[in-house]
């Protein structure tokens, strides 16, 4: 954990809270591999003068992933749920972070290919 203090009392604004994840992942092939993630985002009370504090919040994500080579090329395609849990939060190191919270839930389809 972080902590900033100013030397004439009070503390540094802007400093990130604690957190915590862990990530388990699986790849029964060469082809397909699924990750299962979660973090834990600690509530900041330590907070400057003019800032306000922000609450924890538990962020799960999950992916799917195939890949596979053809020619001199690599590819993948993956699928995403982020934020599983839709959980509402705020960065509390952004200076939007009263107007933008973190995103709801949101899936998400990606194709990448190596050249």
């Amino acid at each position: 954990m972080v902590y900033g203090k100013i030397v004439d009392g009070g503390n540094l604004p802007r400093i990130t809270p604690a957190r915590l994840g862990a990530r388990l992942r699986w790849q029964p092939s060469a082809n397909w591999s699924y990750q299962l993630s979660g973090t834990q985002h600690f509530t900041q009370n330590r907070v400057a003068d003019l800032e306000t504090t922000t609450k924890g919040y538990l962020r799960l994500d999950a992916e799917a992933r195939y890949s596979w080579n053809w020619a001199e090329m690599r590819g993948e395609i993956d699928f995403q749920l982020l934020n599983l849990n839709n959980e509402s939060g705020l960065n509390h190191t952004s200076f939007f972070k009263d107007r933008a919270p973190i995103q709801g839930r949101t899936a998400k389809l990606g194709l990448r290919f190596y050249f």
